[in-house]
């Protein structure tokens, strides 16, 4: 999907109590004020940011509103409201029933999203919308609120955003962790989070990455030790991953810091191998320049494919497989290499799509790594500690940082 761009954020305000009931969102749009109905007093309501929210984005959740449901913006949308980011998805929570959501919005193609109960998405108006169907309890009691933010296992991930672009922050740390002093960190620092739910190591370098947030030493060692369990998550969960740290507008940063965390090799173990071996400079300089490509791309709002992008990490694969069967042929090579990566619940055109993107990779690393190729130097941003310098966070222990370097990367 094409990014779209971003407004402005438009001021701070202290002091905002929490209103967020259907009858009073609805009144908002109509201009009216409401005073005595949902709206929770309580003095530990945190500062609230204020954005505008973008018109397309409003005539969607004005649809929930009108037809008497509520909704609120979650995820990266919210960080890329108040950071000025391009958005390439949207994500919401709703108190609108499943049943009605599939029928109001009928005309949007609404399909599950995942096994998730409650787990949908739909295309409206060209942006991509995951949608949560949840209890109505959400809109209507802070505590409920915190403990849906609790669950959101980083402090910039659990913050919120209603149709009038007010940002809200039950933990009273996400946005200055965001904006303030731009660190990531785990809720409660809960480091175990990485070993229950592995994707989350993924999500830790596409946020330090896209935010430019620092990723604490704690954090970095925690994910270098549980990264082989990175591969336990249902193929479609990494798939969507995937696009994620590649598709949007910044694969060199992603695919050097998930080298350097361990990352890499855990998700493509044959490629890493590769990288190590003879070959493995002028192989890592090709494939920063090819996701360097993907990422001008990107940002030109060009249509670039996933499938590009596997092929380009399976070929190193199937360069280390050719070593080992001097007989075989690469296309039979490549098919054995996709297959093994891609067991069950993809699409058979999808594959052999990119089987034949694999093969032509090959060849293009092949050309690249003649003699007489002039290759670039390649980017590389090393994983290093340094200290902590925030004032703002006392106790923070020595924090891990990208560094950007033109030596080859040290596996």
């Amino acid at each position: 999907m094409k990014p779209l761009t971003q407004p402005q954020v438009l001021a701070q305000g202290q002091n905002v109590n929490l209103t967020f009931s259907t009858a009073l969102v609805s009144q908002h749009i109509s201009g009216q004020v409401a005073s005595n109905t949902g709206t929770i007093n309580t003095p530990n309501t945190p500062s609230m940011m204020q954005v505008r929210v973008p018109e397309q984005m409003s005539e969607m959740m004005r649809d929930f509103v009108e037809a008497g449901y509520c909704v609120l913006l979650v995820g990266d949308i919210v960080k890329d409201l108040l950071t000025n980011k391009l958005f390439f998805d949207v994500n919401i929570i709703t108190n609108m029933p499943v049943e009605v959501l599939l029928t109001h919005f009928k005309k949007y193609s609404v399909t599950k999203a995942s096994d998730v109960s409650g787990h949908y998405q739909m295309m409206y108006a060209n942006i991509n919308v995951d949608i949560v169907c949840c209890e109505s309890e959400i809109f209507t009691s802070w505590e409920v609120l915190l403990k849906d933010a609790k669950t959101r296992t980083f402090t910039v991930n659990a913050l919120y955003c209603d149709i009038q672009g007010r940002v809200y922050d039950p933990l009273q740390v996400g946005i200055h962790h965001l904006l303030h002093s731009p660190i990531l960190r785990v809720i409660d620092d809960d480091l175990s989070w990485f070993e229950r739910d592995p994707c989350v190591m993924l999500s830790a370098v596409r946020l330090s990455i896209k935010y430019g947030l620092t990723i604490p030493a704690p954090i970095g060692q925690a994910i270098q030790r549980f990264a082989q369990l990175v591969k336990k998550p249902d193929s479609q969960r990494l798939h969507i991953e995937n696009r994620q740290h590649f598709l949007r507008g910044e694969a060199v940063k992603n695919f050097n810091c998930l080298i350097n965390l361990g990352l890499f090799n855990a998700l493509y173990p044959e490629t890493s191998l590769f990288l190590q071996g003879s070959e493995g400079a002028p192989y890592h300089a090709w494939l920063c320049q090819e996701l360097d490509q993907t990422d001008q791309l990107i940002m030109s709002k060009s249509l670039a494919s996933i499938a590009y992008v596997y092929a380009l990490f399976l070929s190193g694969s199937a360069l280390l497989k050719q070593k080992s069967q001097q007989n075989g042929k690469m296309k039979q090579i490549v098919g054995q290499v996709v297959l093994a990566t891609f067991p069950e619940g993809f699409e058979e055109d999808f594959l052999s799509k990119i089987e034949q993107m694999t093969v032509g990779c090959i060849q293009r690393y092949q050309s690249f790594n003649s003699p007489k190729s002039n290759r670039p130097t390649p980017l590389v941003f090393q994983f290093q500690a340094k200290a902590a310098t925030t004032e703002d966070l006392p106790g923070t222990p020595p924090a891990t940082t990208l560094k950007r370097s033109n030596s080859s990367i040290s596996l």
